[in-house]
């Protein structure tokens, strides 16, 4: 057991952690109550510092800050400027220090009175919550954190951000889904509002048409009040051929002004009919934009984890069966054109025989790599 112990002793000693001499050891004790500075911890947590507690566009914001260029420069290379940047007592390290302390001040106010077990369990809640961004920085940055706990906080996020690559085809995969539906979702969105925009302007020339008739309504009215105001003096004078002629055209204008009540009528009827339809096509669009948006701020979501947790992958490579035939005797004949394409996309020939006739024939080819029955 003391031969294990050692063994293990000697090879977390040769990990890249910091080392405190015995006289460092006893200024940090007099200096128990002092928050840790970004450049007193070891540099071998500044990466793990950049890469957790801050995102790319929070660093490309302290570079600009410090007026360093950030255009052109891929994300990696970001990062490691930033973190050589930090590893020394200077203003880059002062200006992220204090950009960490005001972007996580609760947790470290939350933590400022911590012993070392109660900063151990706020650690372990953190992890368990997944909310450990913040606490990452308040435990690190803790003055009752000794070098063993700051290993423990720094081994757990480092294997937290292998874990996170495991879901990153997945998201790469459902951000492609998304994608495409968002696409389809525009392109569906664009003609309903086509659509919108043709019924509005029929409504319109329907409605105009409306009120046309309607004043042609009014002069014909007016036209037949006079006509019997006129018919009622021609009465006293008796003139009998001329009130018959009168008679006659007020009766062809009031089946005039009656046909041009019932037309006003039917486009009344329209005019509401294509009313209706107008709000159903403004209320579908609605569901359409809340729908696109809703779309929109997963892909923004996705988009922004992939930045943050992307890997290289590596694609899959299909077997080439190296331009061998392949025989299938017999089985389901409507899987034949399933199996044929399989075979014809790993660079094989397929051939199939049904067993009968033809048995002789394919016998003595001989040329099959491969028979299935």
């Amino acid at each position: 057991m003391a031969k294990v112990l050692n063994h293990k002793k000697e090879f977390l000693d040769r990990l890249p952690f910091e080392r405190t001499d015995p006289s460092a050891q006893t200024v940090l004790q007099s200096k128990k109550q002092h928050k840790v500075k970004l450049w007193q911890l070891d540099h071998i947590y500044h990466c793990a510092i950049i890469g957790t507690c801050l995102t790319l566009d929070e660093v490309k914001k302290l570079l600009r800050q410090l007026h360093i260029g950030t255009n052109g420069f891929l994300a990696y290379e970001l990062h490691t400027t930033i973190v050589t940047l930090i590893s020394e007592n200077n203003h880059p390290s002062k200006k992220v220090q204090s950009y960490l302390d005001k972007k996580f001040k609760s947790a470290v106010q939350e933590t400022k009175i911590f012993q070392q077990d109660q900063l151990k369990g706020y650690w372990k809640a953190a992890l368990y919550s997944g909310d450990m961004i913040g606490a990452f920085w308040a435990v690190l940055s803790h003055p009752a954190s000794n070098k063993e706990m700051k290993r423990v906080f720094y081994g757990d996020i480092h294997m937290l951000s292998h874990l996170s690559g495991a879901s990153n085809r997945a998201d790469i995969q459902r951000l492609s889904l998304l994608e495409q539906e968002r696409t389809n979702h525009k392109t569906e969105l664009h003609s309903w509002k086509v659509k919108h925009n043709k019924l509005a302007t029929k409504n319109r020339c329907l409605s105009n048409t409306i009120n046309t008739h309607i004043e042609q309504q009014s002069d014909l009215e007016n036209q037949v009040h006079a006509l019997r105001n006129s018919l009622d003096q021609l009465q006293i004078l008796q003139n009998v051929k001329e009130r018959q002629e009168l008679d006659a055209l007020v009766e062809k204008l009031m089946h005039k002004n009656n046909y041009q009540k019932s037309e006003i009528v039917n486009y009344q009827n329209q005019e509401q009919n294509l009313s209706t339809i107008v709000a159903n096509q403004k209320q579908q669009i609605l569901d359409k934009n809340d729908q696109l948006l809703t779309y929109q701020n997963e892909v923004e979501y996705l988009q922004s984890t992939l930045r943050e947790k992307s890997q290289p992958q590596c694609p899959l490579q299909k077997q080439n069966l190296c331009g061998k035939c392949i025989l299938y005797v017999g089985g389901k004949t409507n899987l034949i054109p399933h199996y044929r394409e399989l075979v014809e996309e790993s660079s094989g020939n397929f051939i199939h025989h049904d067993g009968g006739l033809e048995k002789t024939a394919f016998a003595k080819q001989g040329r099959c790599g491969c028979i299935s029955e």
